[in-house]
């Protein structure tokens, strides 16, 4: 039974945990947990791994001492400070669940006061080099679309009631891509306590309402495009890709973002990612021979799970996701430039949110005119 806001969550295999972590005491509070989710570990004989790429959470890996290749490691993960505000992590624990259902995702296997513990998917995460390359990019590819059929309202069994009310709000068909941008917005802050941050926020950052004004009018472009409406991850850095090489095949990771949205968004925010996040770098963003290629793959993956008889797509069809891909990329920027404002004001991971944000907006900008000039095929 996990339970959340005085709400009774039954998840098969899920365990609450009355426990909160700190981030100075990571080891000592894994331990507590481990007690409960493997009492049969020796406790002199777990080894820890910290992972330092995420910019939102705090993560540690735990296993045994003799499993050298991780095979049964649990991940810890201890939410951001103050991500409740705009990460609802109710929605995220039954996406973690039907993910696991669908065979896309680790095992969850316990929620505590501040974070969760899961499985681990082995492999290693791409990065600017290897998502480049053809095969790998078709694994990616493939998995987006097996996410983009997944059916959460198949997996309720077993779930007590106010848990298949969370998988009602998980199955809404409705685009979230607006809905989070303007959540975000909601909370943007007016100010930094730092005078110097607070300079330079004030700087290099466009105000809120010329923000509000651009996300208005790109919504507006955006919704009359016809992008179907999909299951997706939405949040698709090159992080949160695992490449399996011995299985030949692709993981996604880290859903905290996971719900109903245009299929172009979840393509569009990927293609944007091939830029990097520590070092971004947006000679990297695919060209269209590159976009194609990739586009090509997925589109014959999608129509294949479709049923269509024919599923070679045509230059029309590669031609129109081309045009929405490069148009929602935008929506990305949008996205993310703005939730990085809100992290840089609360969040304790070191990490310059506000130039991540600038790079991210000043993208937007720069490729607004060329990309809403692309027109569909006829």
């Amino acid at each position: 039974m996990v339970s959340i806001n005085g709400r009774n969550f039954t998840i098969p295999g899920v365990m609450f945990l009355d426990l909160s972590l700190t981030e100075n005491q990571l080891q000592e509070g894994a331990r507590a947990i481990l007690k409960r989710i493997r009492p049969k570990w020796k406790y002199d004989a777990i080894k820890f791994k910290i992972f330092t790429v995420g910019i939102t959470n705090k993560l540690i890996g735990c296993y045994q001492q003799h499993d050298c290749d991780m095979n049964d490691c649990i991940l810890i993960r201890i939410y951001g400070k103050k991500t409740e505000m705009f990460v609802d992590r109710e929605l995220e624990l039954l996406a973690i669940y039907v993910l696991n259902m669908a065979k896309c995702s680790a095992s969850l296997y316990a929620k505590f006061n501040n974070g969760i513990a899961y499985g681990f998917l082995p492999g290693r995460c791409v990065n600017a080099e290897t998502t480049r390359d053809p095969e790998i990019g078709r694994l990616i590819a493939e998995e987006m679309v097996k996410f983009s059929f997944i059916d959460p309202s198949k997996y309720g069994k077993g779930l007590s009631e106010d848990s298949l009310v969370v998988l009602d709000r998980l199955n809404n068909r409705k685009p979230v891509t607006f809905k989070y941008i303007n959540r975000f917005l909601d909370i943007f802050p007016e100010s930094f306590p730092d005078p110097k941050r607070n300079e330079r926020f004030h700087i290099i950052i466009p105000s809120v309402y010329e923000l509000k004004e651009e996300v208005q009018q790109l919504a507006l472009k955006l919704n009359d495009l016809g992008s179907p409406t999909v299951f997706s991850h939405n949040d698709l850095l090159l992080n949160n890709i695992v490449y399996d090489e011995k299985k030949e095949c692709c993981y996604f990771i880290d859903y905290e973002y996971a719900g109903f949205n245009y299929q172009a968004f979840d393509i569009g925010n990927h293609f944007c990612e091939w830029a990097g996040v520590e070092e971004l770098d947006y000679d990297r963003y695919p060209d269209k021979p590159t976009q194609l290629r990739w586009l090509r793959h997925y589109l014959k993956a999608y129509k294949k799970r479709r049923g269509d008889p024919n599923v070679m797509p045509t230059d029309d069809e590669l031609e129109a996701l081309y045009v929405q891909v490069n148009q929602f990329s935008l929506a990305s920027h949008l996205m993310w430039g703005v939730w990085a404002i809100v992290q840089a004001r609360y969040s304790t991971i070191d990490f310059d949110f506000l130039e991540y944000s600038k790079l991210r907006l000043d993208q937007y900008y720069k490729t607004k005119e060329e990309f809403l000039s692309l027109t569909m095929p006829e």
